[in-house]
């Protein structure tokens, strides 16, 4: 089971953040930005995937070995996937924050949907205990 941060807005929307590691993240990368509205990280990694194609074949015309220029694909992959996947969450959290949702629980769920729907639970039953 994973832990998840639930978000509450005050026009009354929810959000779940999964704690730590995000794989959507780290797979998806800019479009997982793009995604949860995360403007510049989704701008910075393209503008690094539209450097790394204008310039292929620019060192080609240097004399750069194409072996060479793969392993620095390579490289500058694992890297964006190494920081998308450690940072996302977080991101998504300071924009959550910044956008008016205040944290208003932590529950360990499957999923982000069951973390919710079990916080509304919650909502309901204290509401019923109050009655």
């Amino acid at each position: 089971m994973n832990t998840y941060y639930i978000y509450s807005h005050p026009e009354g929307k929810l959000d779940a953040v999964k704690r730590g590691w995000s794989w959507p993240a780290a797979f998806l990368g800019g479009f997982w930005a793009l995604s949860k509205k995360l403007w510049w990280p989704a701008v910075a990694v393209f503008l690094v995937a539209i450097f790394g194609w204008f310039m292929a074949p620019v060192l080609s015309r240097q004399g750069i070995a194409p072996d060479t220029t793969q392993l620095a694909y390579i490289v500058i992959a694992a890297v964006i996937f190494r920081v998308f996947g450690t940072h996302g969450n977080r991101w998504h959290e300071t924009r959550l924050c910044r956008a008016g949702y205040r944290l208003v629980a932590e529950l360990s769920e499957i999923d982000a949907e069951r973390a919710i729907f079990e916080y509304k639970k919650s909502l309901s039953d204290s509401d019923a205990v109050k009655a």
